[in-house]
């Protein structure tokens, strides 16, 4: 019997090619293979993928990786458990590409790097790198070495609008760099406006802050959170006297995000969550205190994502 395991290291890699890769894979081995997943946060080095085949008992290792986040692009690295070399073959698709056939060309491509076990058992199976004319290849990694990481930047544009006493609009820019496939770091700038009637006044409500972000997939959507610190600035302009006031405030927020991906370089996101001004701030006429910016309000953003 024939033991492959196919190390899932890509969590862009959708459920429905995942399948249609196992299935398409043992069907062109041969009633005597048994496909195996294992999903891991990333990619194995070659000792790691060795080591996770001779924990499964396992004849060859394949580790699945996605070049891009609409795997777009997907590499499969194979080799034999106790073989010292591995071979690469990337496969690319078009954006039409309907994801359980992409599955299907990676199952077939598979296996014609696979060759069948010898019936006698008198050795194991072992990788062998495909005609040039059937397949594209790559060069050979050096042994241990991790495959590159894509580095992505990622832009959103947002209208962002907060409830309560002077209730905001306006406009947040934000720009975020992924460490890892989950999770990112970012900064922020925002500037909403309001009409505060009660002393007939103009707010303004700036905001500067840094970030960290976190994301799951599902689907076509990303969801996940952020958590923000910031700095707000806020200032008063009354419209009869121009008398102006403001002050810096120390704030926090949890933002709860949602993404759309159209495209690997274009989706659709919004956010909803608390905004926490560690401190309130009063609005005074003379020596009376006429109302009270609140500390807490709810902020909701829809707007466009570019990612690079």
């Amino acid at each position: 019997m024939l033991v492959v395991v196919l190390v899932a290291a890509s969590t862009h890699l959708a459920a429905d090619t995942e399948r249609g890769l196992v299935e398409a894979s043992e069907s062109a081995l041969g009633p005597g293979a048994v496909v195996v997943v294992r999903h891991e946060d990333g990619s194995p080095s070659d000792d790691g993928a060795r080591a996770i085949a001779t924990m499964m008992h396992a004849d060859v290792v394949v580790v699945v990786s996605c070049g891009d986040a609409a795997c777009d692009a997907v590499t499969l690295h194979v080799g034999g458990a106790n073989d010292p070399v591995f071979h690469d073959r990337v496969f690319t698709f078009d954006v039409v590409d309907v994801v359980r056939e992409r599955g299907r060309s990676l199952g077939f491509g598979l296996a014609s790097m696979v060759p069948l076990p010898v019936k006698d058992g008198v050795e194991p199976p072992k990788v062998v790198t495909p005609p040039p004319s059937i397949v594209t290849t790559i060069p050979e990694r050096p042994k241990d070495s991790h495959p590159p990481t894509r580095a992505t930047l990622h832009f959103d544009l947002t209208w962002m609008a907060s409830n309560g006493e002077g209730s905001t609009q306006g406009g947040e820019l934000n720009g975020r760099s992924e460490f890892s496939a989950a999770s990112s770091l970012g900064l922020s700038a925002a500037l909403r406006e309001s009409q505060l009637a009660s002393v007939d006044a103009r707010v303004t409500n700036a905001r500067v802050g840094a970030f960290f972000g976190w994301k799951q997939r599902a689907g076509p959507f990303d969801l996940g959170f952020r958590i923000d610190a910031l700095a707000l600035h806020q200032v008063l302009v009354r419209h009869g006297t121009g008398e102006t006031s403001g002050r810096w405030v120390p704030a926090a927020d949890v933002l709860f995000e949602s993404a759309f991906e159209l495209s690997s370089a274009f989706a659709f996101v919004g956010y909803v969550g608390p905004e926490v001004a560690l401190g309130s701030t009063k609005v005074t006429i003379g020596d009376a205190t006429v109302t009270t910016l609140p500390p807490l309000r709810f902020l909701l953003g829809l707007g466009i994502r570019l990612s690079i």
